[in-house]
């Protein structure tokens, strides 16, 4: 009886990976990635910063940006140091705009130098004839502060999300209320709808 059961569940499983693969639209990842970053790398390079160090493996991109001067005491700039990532594996594919191209959106996070406030979301990146363009971006979490959200699901230009959002008395590392959201992107904008 344990091996048909488990037959069964492998069965199922596999044919919803099946399912999933036929009606997930391809688009291309390397492109996305490298629109990512030289938009969102090079601007800020091209910032006041002190020390720049960028490393990248097969999961992630980072950039980690010091202070010259670790004695660092403007509270504005201290805010900008830290380390940016985006996260290869989180690309997602699908026309969000209606125009029959396929858009993604993309991962990344800051998490600040010497702290623990960690900030994510969503990149939207729009195709226009083959050429990705950064648009809008969708909060996805922060520490203490706005909900922890994955994306379950995109179709008839709808972003589906679900996650854990802080209720009054959660501690800052363990959100506990589960939600569920939709998005749309109206005029290149984001707009929650549900």
């Amino acid at each position: 009886m344990k091996k048909v059961v488990f037959f069964a569940v492998v069965l199922f499983i596999s044919s919803c990976a099946e399912l999933h693969q036929k009606q997930s639209p391809k688009g291309d990842t390397t492109k996305v990635l490298n629109v990512v970053k030289s938009i969102h790398f090079k601007s800020l390079k091209e910032s006041s910063f002190g020390k720049v160090d960028l490393s990248e493996n097969d999961s992630t991109i980072e950039a980690n940006y010091l202070p010259s001067n670790f004695d660092v005491t403007i509270d504005s700039l201290e805010r900008q140091f830290g380390t940016y990532t985006v996260y290869k594996k989180q690309v997602y594919f699908a026309d969000l705009n209606g125009d029959d191209m396929i858009d993604a959106l993309v991962e990344f996070s800051f998490n600040p130098y010497g702290g623990n406030g960690f900030q994510s979301y969503f990149g939207v990146l729009i195709n226009k004839k083959n050429d990705y363009f950064l648009v809008d971006s969708l909060n996805s979490g922060s520490h203490c502060g706005e909900p922890i959200l994955k994306i379950d699901s995109i179709s008839n230009l709808k972003i589906y999300a679900s996650g854990l959002a802080y209720r009054h008395n959660d501690s800052c590392c363990c959100p506990t209320e589960p939600i569920k959201r939709q998005y749309v992107l109206k005029n290149n904008k984001v707009l929650m709808i549900k």
